[in-house]
């Protein structure tokens, strides 16, 4: 129906987006002489990256709090109380978000292929709103998003990740994505997890292996730490 057809359409434009088309945040001051008594008014605008993309805000941030539509409607200025860089807020901010949570599949298609971080703060805020489906999310799904990157992305995927860890049969891939990814939370907890069960991942020298050639320093301290554990296998030392 109508609806779908908008969300096809909003996930194709987003899809368009990247990092790269966002251009600097900016300020610009406007000047503004009063007489009686006679003064010299300022006017401060901040503009943030994506300012000018009319379509990307209408679809991103149609009930923000932070981004207004200028009345020529072409560029999108922060609010007063706003200033590019500072985080975004927790309430939804995109148009239509009920219908956004029935279709969820929408929302993960954009966590999954965007090359934009905007759309990921989106899709990834908007995502927590649907626990359901994301419970439903097979594996393969969750260790596509750890290795996504963006933060907003990853941690969502860590957080699924917590709920499908098994210590009594570890999944070693996800212990692999979780290592690699770039949450130092979700790192610190494989650690923690590979830790409290060394008999069971002494034997896995590529994961191993990754910890202690990674370019994170959390995980090659911890490889450094664990791998003098004094029941250390003679294969695995080899």
């Amino acid at each position: 129906g109508g609806d779908r057809a908008y969300l096809d359409f909003a996930v194709a434009i987003l899809l368009r987006f990247t990092d790269a088309d966002g251009g600097q945040p900016s300020t610009t001051v406007r000047y503004r002489w009063m007489s009686n008594p006679w003064r010299r008014l300022e006017y401060r605008h901040d503009w943030d990256s994506f300012a000018p993309c009319f379509t990307f805000g209408h679809i991103l941030y149609q009930h923000s709090s932070r981004y207004e539509l200028l009345s020529s409607g072409k560029a999108w200025r922060c609010r007063e109380a706003y200033k590019p860089g500072d985080a975004p807020p927790s309430d939804r901010e995109e148009a239509f978000p009920e219908l956004w949570n029935q279709y969820p599949e929408a929302l993960l298609q954009l966590v999954s292929e965007s090359g934009c971080h905007r759309v990921h703060q989106f899709a990834a805020k908007a995502l927590r709103d649907c626990p359901q489906f994301c419970a439903e999310m097979p594996i393969e799904t969750l260790l596509h998003l750890l290795r996504q990157p963006y933060a907003e992305t990853v941690e969502l995927g860590f957080e699924w990740a917590r709920s499908h860890y098994n210590p009594d049969r570890p999944d070693l891939e996800l212990m692999q994505a979780l290592v690699e990814c770039l949450s130092g939370t979700a790192r610190t907890q494989a650690q923690d997890w590979i830790a409290a069960n060394p008999s069971e991942f002494l034997q896995e020298t590529h994961l191993l292996a990754t910890l202690a050639t990674s370019i994170y320093e959390d995980n090659r301290t911890f490889a450094l730490r664990f791998l003098q554990v004094p029941f250390l296998p003679a294969d695995t030392a080899h």
